[in-house]
């Protein structure tokens, strides 16, 4: 049995500026998805499972692996999306899956799927270490975005991303931050599309200006070592995205009576938020209803 496995992602300074080449800081996430491959009794088809955090099954699938043909699934559009995935990934390697022999794949899910930590993109990077490819170019050809989600499903700690071209450029750092412990990520209850957020931000036009202030920021942010350091810096980079993309800040809109500061991560308007406040902070939040809270420790993959 071939065994694979990529982390998710979270990415803390310079959304949606990180498609232009912005530099980004971004975390592995301790939760992650793994990918199992092994043989199938059935000669030339793959069958496909994938598994909830609960070990519920919540998709199956057939494909005829000579011409990846999708003949049966427990869901349409899934299936549809596996199947583009897996030609994307032929594509790059004409190797791939022509073994005569029968395999069989089982997906396995370590978050809930509506959390946005990286379902498709932990998925991207297991299959393209499976099919031996390049999985920023699988990506690319698959669901797009700035691939700094693949850099996560790759990576041990925290770490910046920067796109140059078609270039990735991966640096591992340790953040000087001495105050993680005051650190928590909320899920705000609801999904976020990744594709419609970079439509909302490409349908606007933002400065060169805009992008050197962006970079300021966020180089700044992995300088600082207090709260009171980075607050202001997280209040300016919040403005910056909110005015960028015509949307308020999630702070402002929701929690304005929260004694910290609260930035919004990746597309605006859903999946987690980072909280840095007192120790009351997950107390303040589950009170308002949003009960899945979790500490920078327990959410960052160190090694």
């Amino acid at each position: 049995m071939d065994q694979y496995y990529s982390h998710g992602k979270l990415l803390l300074a310079g959304e949606y500026a990180v498609l232009d080449g912005v530099l980004a800081l971004a975390i592995p996430t301790t939760f992650g998805q793994s990918l199992n491959i092994m043989d199938h009794d059935k000669p030339g088809q793959l069958h496909w499972e994938s598994y909830l955090p609960d070990g519920n099954l919540w998709f199956s699938g057939q494909f005829e692996t000579a011409s990846l043909t999708l003949q049966q699934c427990s869901d349409q559009p899934i299936g549809e999306n596996l199947q583009k995935l897996l030609s994307s990934a032929r594509s790059l390697n004409p190797e791939f899956l022509t073994n005569a022999l029968g395999q069989k794949a089982i997906s396995r899910l370590e978050f809930p799927s509506d959390w946005g930590l990286g379902s498709s993109s932990t998925l991207i990077n297991n299959v393209a270490q499976w099919a031996h490819i390049n999985p920023f170019t699988l990506s690319e050809l698959s669901f797009g975005g700035s691939g700094y989600d693949i850099a996560a499903a790759q990576s041990k700690a925290v770490f910046t991303y920067q796109r140059l071209g078609t270039t990735q450029k991966v640096h591992p750092i340790k953040l000087p931050w001495t105050f993680t412990q005051n650190i928590y990520f909320v899920y705000l209850n609801k999904k976020q599309d990744s594709r419609k957020a970079i439509e909302r931000y490409r349908s606007t036009v933002v400065s060169p200006m805009w992008h050197e202030q962006m970079q300021s920021c966020v180089e700044a942010m992995l300088q600082v070592r207090s709260m009171e350091e980075i607050i202001p810096l997280i209040e300016h980079h919040e403005r910056l995205i909110g005015k960028a993309i015509g949307m308020t800040p999630v702070k402002k809109r929701l929690f304005a009576a929260y004694e910290g500061v609260v930035k919004s991560l990746g597309g605006w308007g859903g999946d987690f938020v980072m909280a840095i406040g007192p120790d009351t902070t997950p107390d303040y939040f589950k009170n308002l209803g949003y009960h899945t809270v979790i500490s920078f420790d327990d959410m960052t993959q160190k090694k």
